[in-house]
């Protein structure tokens, strides 16, 4: 899949995202096991691009976030990992932070070769390969990303947190170890932002606007919540994927594999990752004193 083909499938996609939430319209909303939202856009969005992919390109398999599908469907040496709607609380009540991923994985190699992230509201799209850097498409315009790499005293870093999340089993944070990483982040400097969207916290990374730190990403529901990374890494950012051990504590992982992580780590540098590393590592060891 080139591309323009994933930024062809992902924008039909935002095209119906954006009208359902501009008209409001009814969402059928329902709750998932894990206390997420599930709504009708969720659904279609998801079989609006699962039928566009199968049809143009029948040998790529397939793993959705929605409708009970575990793991990929179809035996392709690369899959598409999709979440048809990031940020489904922030969608529901009505904020402009939602997003559409679209990972391409090299289920031979368990790598990220390309992300797609597109954001319904506005209509940006950031796009990267492993040949070609993160490209930013907007209003018919592409620009290259490059992370800042600044302080981290007065700076937003940006958290995905939920009280007492499982990851694979695993306990990431309690609520004691959400107000840990808070702390941690305070005495550094930092300004805390939740959007309600990973692939928009790690879009905004290696968008390289001023003063974005980086982020910190705890509640990985799915593999999709981290395709992202690969835009960050491209854009000349520096990555660190997280395994929580069944003792708690933490154990770096290659951060390109996104089904395997348990939480991830994106600065616009590598002091800036270890910073935020130390910061989570430090708030996990109190999480689970």
């Amino acid at each position: 899949m080139k591309n323009t083909d994933i930024i062809a499938v992902l924008n039909k996609a935002m095209t119906y995202l954006r009208d359902m939430q501009l008209r409001r319209k009814d969402l059928g909303i329902e709750e998932k096991s894990d206390a997420t939202l599930l709504t009708i856009a969720d659904k279609e969005s998801q079989r609006m691009i699962h039928e566009q992919i199968k049809r143009q390109f029948p040998d790529v398999a397939f793993w959705g976030e929605e409708e009970g599908i575990k793991g990929f469907i179809g035996q392709g040496r690369y899959g598409a990992i999709v979440d048809p709607l990031d940020g489904t609380n922030a969608f529901v009540v009505g904020l402009a932070t939602s997003t559409i991923i679209i990972g391409i994985y090299d289920r031979n190699e368990q790598r990220s070769i390309a992300c797609a992230i597109g954001e319904p509201i506005t209509g940006r799209i950031w796009f990267a390969d492993n040949n070609c850097p993160t490209t930013l498409y907007c209003d018919g315009e592409q620009s290259f990303c490059k992370t800042w790499n600044g302080y981290i005293n007065n700076a937003t870093v940006f958290v995905d947190v939920a009280h007492g999340f499982k990851s694979h089993g695993r306990q990431v944070l309690t609520a004691k170890g959400n107000v840990s990483l808070h702390n941690e982040l305070c005495i550094l400097g930092a300004k805390m932002l939740i959007p309600g969207s990973n692939g928009l916290m790690q879009a905004i990374v290696a968008n390289g606007c001023e003063r974005v730190y980086g982020s910190i990403t705890t509640a990985i529901g799915f593999p999709g919540d981290v395709c992202g990374e690969l835009l960050v890494r491209r854009a000349n950012g520096h990555t660190i994927g997280v395994v929580v051990r069944e003792d708690g504590s933490l154990e770096r992982k290659d951060s390109s594999d996104p089904v395997a992580l348990d939480a991830l780590i994106c600065a616009g540098s590598k002091e800036g990752a270890e910073k935020l590393f130390s910061a989570f590592e430090r708030a996990q060891k109190l999480n689970m004193a």
